[in-house]
Protein backbone atom coordinates (compact mmCIF):
# COMPACT_ATOMS: atom_id res chain seq x y z
CA UNK A 1 0.00 0.00 0.00
CA UNK A 2 1.05 3.35 -0.15
CA UNK A 3 1.22 3.90 3.38
CA UNK A 4 3.93 1.18 3.58
CA UNK A 5 6.07 2.73 0.72
CA UNK A 6 6.19 6.08 2.30
CA UNK A 7 6.99 4.09 6.02
CA UNK A 8 9.38 2.22 4.00
CA UNK A 9 10.97 5.26 2.17
CA UNK A 10 10.80 7.54 5.93
CA UNK A 11 13.08 4.63 7.48
CA UNK A 12 15.66 4.93 4.73
CA UNK A 13 15.78 8.81 4.92
CA UNK A 14 16.18 8.06 8.94
CA UNK A 15 18.90 5.56 8.29
CA UNK A 16 20.59 7.49 6.13
CA UNK A 17 20.32 10.97 8.78
CA UNK A 18 21.45 8.40 11.39
CA UNK A 19 24.51 7.14 10.02
CA UNK A 20 25.75 11.21 8.80
CA UNK A 21 25.18 12.03 12.72
CA UNK A 22 27.04 8.86 13.51
CA UNK A 23 30.12 10.31 11.28
CA UNK A 24 30.03 13.62 12.83
CA UNK A 25 29.91 12.04 16.16
CA UNK A 26 33.15 10.41 15.23
CA UNK A 27 34.34 13.98 13.82
CA UNK A 28 32.94 15.99 17.21
CA UNK A 29 34.77 13.40 19.38
CA UNK A 30 38.49 13.18 18.09
CA UNK A 31 41.86 14.32 19.32
CA UNK A 32 42.52 17.13 16.59
CA UNK A 33 38.53 17.95 16.82
CA UNK A 34 39.24 18.97 20.57
CA UNK A 35 42.51 20.46 20.50
CA UNK A 36 41.74 22.70 18.20
CA UNK A 37 38.47 23.79 20.15
CA UNK A 38 41.14 24.04 23.11
CA UNK A 39 43.40 26.16 21.02
CA UNK A 40 40.68 28.55 19.56
CA UNK A 41 39.97 28.99 23.36
CA UNK A 42 43.54 29.45 25.19
CA UNK A 43 44.20 26.40 26.34
CA UNK A 44 47.11 24.16 26.03
CA UNK A 45 47.44 20.16 27.08
CA UNK A 46 51.05 19.23 29.02
CA UNK A 47 51.64 15.48 28.24
CA UNK A 48 51.94 14.63 31.71
CA UNK A 49 47.96 15.24 32.64
CA UNK A 50 46.78 13.24 29.47
CA UNK A 51 44.69 10.70 30.44
CA UNK A 52 42.58 7.84 27.71
CA UNK A 53 40.03 6.05 28.96
CA UNK A 54 39.91 2.37 27.23
CA UNK A 55 37.62 0.09 28.12
CA UNK A 56 36.62 1.17 31.78
CA UNK A 57 40.32 1.59 32.38
CA UNK A 58 42.37 4.14 32.50
CA UNK A 59 46.26 5.18 31.25
CA UNK A 60 48.17 8.47 32.22
CA UNK A 61 50.45 9.00 29.18
CA UNK A 62 54.08 11.14 29.84
CA UNK A 63 54.91 8.78 32.59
Amino acid sequence: SAQTQQMEADIVTLRTQNDALKVEILNLGSNNRVDEIAASNGLSKKQENIVTITGGSSKTTGE
